[in-house]
């Protein structure tokens, strides 16, 4: 949870922040190193709703419009799903739960996980794999 709290602080997304010091031992810079999502190279699948605080698909559709907009929403640290839908060169599947007090929690704690969000997750999982990791057939024999 650190980490998303870092996002917020820094107004992007960086690798984990260790202080100044351990920053140059670690990376070879004072600051922690931007992650670039056009440079992310595998399928990637979102996972996300109203109520999550950490994606906030509410002001998105101002983004692609707005450069003013987004600029501010940049300022104020607030990323959300849908721009990264947009910067990822391979998103596969982006998937909004179905219940709108949906938040970032719930994907630890929800109680309701198992019908709102396992069955597409687990539907991806098999469909990525029989995508791109096929199974062997097995010969039959008579």
């Amino acid at each position: 949870m650190n980490l998303y709290f870092l996002v917020f602080h820094s107004g992007g997304f960086h690798k984990y922040d260790l202080g100044s010091r351990k920053n140059e031992d670690a990376y070879g810079t004072e600051e922690a190193p931007t992650y670039f999502p056009e440079n992310v190279n595998v399928p990637v699948s979102l996972y996300w709703g109203q109520n999550d605080w950490l994606a906030t698909p509410a002001v998105s559709f101002l983004l692609p419009i707005f450069k003013e907009a987004r600029k501010m929403l940049k300022k104020w640290n607030l990323q959300d799903v849908l721009s990264l839908d947009t910067e990822l060169p391979d998103v596969y599947d982006n998937f909004e739960v179905d219940w709108d007090q949906w938040n970032h929690m719930d994907f630890i704690y929800g109680i309701d996980a198992d019908t709102l969000l396992y069955p597409q997750l687990m539907d991806n999982m098999a469909r990525a794999q029989d995508e791109f990791y096929p199974l062997p057939q097995r010969s039959q024999k008579n």
